[in-house]
């Protein structure tokens, strides 16, 4: 992540967008406080992300899955 100041950020903006919704973060530091700028598909993503692990039965769900894609990987190679 590259760290900008807010001068930068603010004349750069337009730019800065772009690079976000091509993947990249930026970390704006003004007077030791930091913020993250980041797309907002991936900020949706994160948000998901943590509704779905906040419900402990999906959660379960996930993890099985997880280890199922796993057990079954092995079983392929074997």
């Amino acid at each position: 992540m590259e760290v900008i100041d807010p001068s930068y950020a603010r004349s750069n903006l337009s730019d800065i967008i772009d690079e976000v919704n091509n993947g990249k973060k930026f970390i704006i530091e003004s007077r030791g406080k930091r913020a993250i700028l980041l797309s907002k598909n991936e900020y949706d993503g994160l948000i998901e992300t943590i509704h779905l692990l906040s419900d402990p039965e999906m959660a379960r769900d996930i993890a099985d899955a997880k280890k199922n894609c796993v057990d079954e990987m092995v079983t392929w190679q074997a």
